[in-house]
């Protein structure tokens, strides 16, 4: 009788709907190189993620920000098996400083200048010719010319102002 009591209990809880487990919320959003990341969540297939309002799916916890202003992002972690996560929150403000002004150094045929917040690269400009250059310096060895510009680019493409530099070129 016990036994029959027990197996009726089994095949009754098997009748059950069952509940899904939620998936963990996501959180500790970081913003760096123009790109909003998270902590990925355990058995997370997807995120929808809203930016100001705007819907997208991704399979990566990871959206890339780009153009200047406000965003208001949430994101949702979904897995199957498993209910939608709470969606977890922030907010990003992106302002390029295209006033931004640096200093163009030369040394040992070396031009080198301090790294502009949030530029993408640098545009170099000499004879008419422009090189873009992602790191902080340039070697001269390779050019001929007295007068060397250079500019910084942001993600959007938006530059900061110009900023040039007449080389000491020794005459022949």
């Amino acid at each position: 009788m016990k036994k029959m009591i027990g197996l009726l209990m089994v095949l009754t809880l098997g009748l059950l709907p069952q509940t899904a487990t939620s998936l963990e919320q996501p959180d500790q959003f970081i913003f760096e190189d123009n790109q909003l990341t998270w902590q990925a969540v355990e058995f997370a297939e997807t995120y929808e993620i809203t930016v100001n309002g705007q819907v997208f799916e991704r399979d990566v916890p990871m959206i890339e920000l780009i153009e200047e202003g406000s965003y208001s992002v949430s994101a949702v972690a979904r897995g199957q098996g498993f209910e939608d996560s709470m969606a977890g929150q922030t907010t990003v403000e992106i302002d390029y400083d295209q006033d931004y002004l640096f200093t163009l150094n030369e040394e040992a045929n070396t031009l080198f200048w301090d790294a502009v917040p949030q530029a993408s690269h640098y545009l170099i400009s000499y004879n008419y010719a422009f090189v873009k250059v992602n790191q902080t310096e340039f070697d001269l060895l390779t050019i001929d010319t007295d007068t060397i510009t250079v500019q910084a680019v942001f993600p959007d493409g938006s530059k900061t102002g110009v900023i040039g530099l007449i080389l000491d070129v020794p005459e022949e």
